[in-house]
């Protein structure tokens, strides 16, 4: 029986829109694993915002996060692989972007890092829904956000425009400019930036190999424009029902959407 090292990124795939993992899920999940499969979270959140339904699972062994930057052996607790974003870029991105954006996050040691303008804003987009839970358990306000930008160890940098800012055109184009960063946009008005040589494709492909399987053995589930990365570098990519025509486009199959367990649903039928 063939065995596969499955890449499931989190929110819009593995989460339901209540951002919770069902019981469904989590049984095949390990029905998988007995059978010699490997399921490993890859996700733009840091290691502090993965719920701990899914890191306290015996049968996960690794977790990929902040986009690819920094791989986890969570059973051995350590970093098997880290790739920050260049000082040079991290004070081009805060020059250029800090004072358009309505949200700006620098995620350092698996911690995302915030000012109170930030936290305020985030506050007004997510009041009473449940991602309200993740933000407070992996975010940290300080004064000033600008501290924590030439450590030498920023995983990566959120940033969230205001819709039809009048800043937002030229902010992103001169984003755009800056040289060995990936920036890609999640949602509409939402970037996640990371360092060129991260990326969710990549960090799942030097796991696979480290682990000692084929290319053609790694699998990648998927909903979003982040995901598009190790969807095209994984042998078989499967995308979510809820995800866009662009994302759909790129995938060998479309399973059912988070919300009808996507995630157990390709498992069973491609896996297994």
């Amino acid at each position: 029986m063939k065995k596969y090292i499955i890449g499931v990124d989190l929110d819009g795939t593995l989460l339901t829109s209540d951002k919770e993992i069902t019981d469904r899920t989590l049984r095949v999940i390990g029905q998988a694993v007995k059978k010699g499969n490997m399921i490993v979270p890859v996700t733009g959140r840091p290691i502090s915002g993965i719920p701990k339904s899914i890191l306290e699972r015996k049968e996960i062994e690794y977790a990929i996060t902040s986009n690819g930057a920094v791989t986890y052996n969570l059973k051995e607790n350590r970093i098997m692989d880290n790739m920050c974003l260049p000082m040079s870029a991290c004070k081009q991105i805060y020059q250029s972007l800090y004072c358009s954006a309505s949200v700006f996050e620098v995620f350092v040691g698996g911690v995302a890092y915030e000012d109170k303008r930030t936290f305020q804003n985030l506050i007004q987009r997510y009041c009473n829904t449940r991602y309200m839970e993740y933000i407070s358990r992996s975010r940290k306000i300080v004064n000033n956000v600008e501290d924590f930008l030439y450590s030498g160890k920023v995983d990566e940098i959120s940033v969230m425009f205001d819709k039809n800012s009048a800043d937002q055109t030229a902010a992103i184009h001169n984003m755009r400019g800056i040289a060995g960063i990936e920036a890609v946009e999640t949602i509409q008005c939402e970037f996640e930036i990371y360092d060129k040589s991260a990326g969710k494709g990549n960090a799942l492909i030097n796991l696979s190999e480290i682990l000692g399987f084929l290319q053609k053995e790694v699998v990648a589930i998927g909903d979003s424009n982040n995901d598009l990365d190790m969807m095209e570098k994984a042998g078989f990519s499967i995308v979510m029902e809820n995800a866009s025509k662009q994302v759909k486009k790129a995938a060998d199959v479309v399973t059912s959407s988070n919300d009808r367990d996507g995630v157990a649903e390709a498992i069973m039928k491609y896996i297994m």
